[in-house]
């Protein structure tokens, strides 16, 4: 964090602020879906690895996965879509300007791909912390902080603060594909439904995307009008979303 300011200072009064905000708003669901999830499944993983039941620690584990991505992919998606409005209706007053709003919303579609990364981060974290192994998970998050000192100083000169969330993102990345693997070799493969499920809900979260995208641009002159104007267009995209992506998951058999 520390080396994060001290580059982001350098590139620009605001961009400090910009980042802050766009953080906040991707954090927003991580706390409450991710870590939410991943502390619930904590004791049942620990209980099934003291009782040697694998098959049950793997079961446990793709249920909290699967309920993880039937939350989270929504939640990026109406951040995604509907990010400028949200960021109007929550920060953008006093000096808080329309150019603010633009560069929040910018870092902010580039955090949502790493939230993404760490919100499945999070259970995987926890599932090596249900099998009383905290140093593997350690040694994974000095790796990625590597990741992230290299991109952020490679792409901090020529992309300002947006190489810096470029670089967090990887680090999210990086982080994930190493704490996975890790977990495979040691737990093994998860149950061929997992995959099948991800696939359905990414199907289900397409489909909210069109819908909620086309609700936004059947109001698309509301967010001019005020934080009122704002909170309408937001919730009435927002639930055409939601409806459309729980009739999907449902047609799918989800």
């Amino acid at each position: 964090v520390g080396l994060d300011r001290r580059l982001a200072s350098g590139t620009g009064a605001s961009s400090i602020a910009w980042m802050a905000n766009a953080t906040t708003l991707q954090q927003m669901p991580l706390g409450l879906i991710s870590v939410a999830i991943s502390l619930a499944a904590l004791p049942r993983l620990s209980q099934f690895f003291a009782e040697h039941d694998e098959d049950a620690y793997r079961t446990t584990l793709a249920r909290g996965l699967r309920l993880l991505w039937l939350l989270i992919i929504p939640a990026a998606v109406i951040l995604w879509l509907l990010g400028p409005a949200v960021v109007r209706l929550l920060f953008q007053r006093g000096a808080f300007t329309t150019e603010d709003t633009t560069h929040v919303v910018a870092a902010l579609n580039i955090y949502l791909i790493g939230m993404i990364f760490a919100a499945v981060d999070f259970p995987l974290n926890f599932a090596f912390y249900a099998r009383n192994n905290t140093l593997l998970p350690a040694l994974v998050g000095v790796a990625s902080v590597a990741v992230y000192t290299v991109v952020a100083l490679t792409l901090v000169e020529p992309m300002g603060y947006i190489g810096l969330v470029w670089a967090d993102t990887s680090k999210q990345a990086a982080h994930l594909a190493i704490i996975a693997f890790l977990l495979w070799r040691v737990v093994g493969r998860l149950h061929a439904g997992t995959l099948r499920g991800f696939v359905q809900v990414l199907v289900a979260a397409a489909a909210m995307a069109l819908a909620t995208a086309g609700v936004a641009w059947l109001l698309r002159d509301l967010p001019g009008g005020g934080a009122g104007a704002n909170l309408l267009y937001v919730l009435s995209a927002s639930l055409a979303g939601g409806v459309v992506y729980a009739l999907v998951l449902t047609w799918l058999g989800a």
